[in-house]
């Protein structure tokens, strides 16, 4: 038991101090989330964010499948502007799009995103999200 207490302690040590919750300032930027969601929120952009527009505006969607219904509604619900879409069926995909588009990317989520260590965690997700604010000059 004590070796297991010992090894567990150890993995909690090689993460770096940059990724703790207190260096993610201002967390929530008045949208009821909690560190914890705002972290949630990252994972979930960098591992299944789109980051694009329609040519007029920018956007970022984030598509899953429908059983992930009760973590889209739990954000769209936390996130001033964000907009829940669907449930769409394209062929065999049943699949829910969460888009944050106009006040509520420019005004919440855009300075939301930029206070956290993005870059430093996932700099490939991190790139796509910088060309779509230099696309749509953010």
């Amino acid at each position: 038991m004590v070796n297991i207490a010992v090894k567990q302690q150890g993995v909690m040590d090689c993460f770096p101090k940059m990724f703790s919750v207190e260096h993610f300032p201002g967390a929530g930027h008045g949208w009821g989330l909690s560190e914890y969601e705002v972290g949630l929120l990252l994972g979930i952009l960098i591992g299944e964010g789109h980051f694009g527009g329609d040519r007029k505006q920018p956007q970022i969607t984030l598509k899953m499948n429908v059983r992930h219904e009760p973590l889209l509604r739990h954000l769209a619900a936390r996130c001033p502007g964000a907009k829940l879409y669907g449930p769409y069926q394209y062929e065999t995909r049943n699949f829910y799009q969460l888009m944050f588009r106009g006040s509520g990317l420019r005004d919440g989520l855009i300075p939301l995103l930029d206070r956290l260590p993005w870059e430093a965690i996932d700099p490939h997700s991190f790139a796509r999200y910088r060309a779509m604010k230099e696309k749509y000059n953010l």
